[in-house]
């Protein structure tokens, strides 16, 4: 088998997306029961609507999305979805579409569970207009090349290893004469 080519990969430090600022101001938490809640009629998403998401790319994240619920908080832009015929808590349902009702850019309600695709690891709803998939996907495409190179050499090293260790079973096998 080859040797393993060291590829100095850096590991977690390189981020596509800068962290996102504070969600709230001071005054707009309200801290009740050793609960933060905040209060509806000030709440404002914390990323603000970018340019879309092409759709070759907006398939991709539908590809691979990773889970889907009936309620479920986009971990960027903190709006909260929620919809489906599905088994919420008691009152639940009812709460959200009131939330809706005062403050219908944070709470939106779906016809069917929202869906999720992690992002830089947090949460992304699918179609929140927050589009924080879309400097991902402009340093994918800027970057093709170089990522194209990358996966071609990650996927040849583990055929490579699939290739040797189907060599090996081959050889156990002949050797116990079956």
């Amino acid at each position: 088998m080859k040797k393993k080519q060291n590829l100095n990969i850096p590991g977690n430090e390189f981020q596509v997306m800068p962290p996102p600022a504070k969600l709230f101001t001071e005054d707009e938490v309200v801290v009740n029961n050793n609960q933060e809640t905040i209060s509806d009629s000030v709440k404002k998403p914390l990323i603000e609507n970018r340019e879309d998401i092409s759709e070759v790319f907006m398939d991709v994240l539908n590809d691979v999305c990773n889970r889907s619920s009936l309620v479920v908080k986009c971990e960027y832009c903190g709006r909260t979805y929620f919809g489906g015929d599905g088994d919420f808590e008691e009152d639940e349902f009812e709460e959200l579409r009131e939330l809706a009702k005062q403050n219908p850019e944070m709470y939106i309600e779906c016809e069917d569970y929202t869906r999720v695709v992690y992002v830089n690891g947090k949460e992304y709803v699918l179609d929140c207009p927050c589009m924080v998939p879309k400097p991902v996907e402009k340093f994918l495409w800027s970057h093709r090349d170089i990522a194209l190179k990358f996966i071609a050499v990650m996927l040849k090293e583990k055929i490579d290893e699939v290739e040797y260790e189907k060599s090996k079973f081959r050889e156990a096998v002949k050797g116990l004469g079956l």
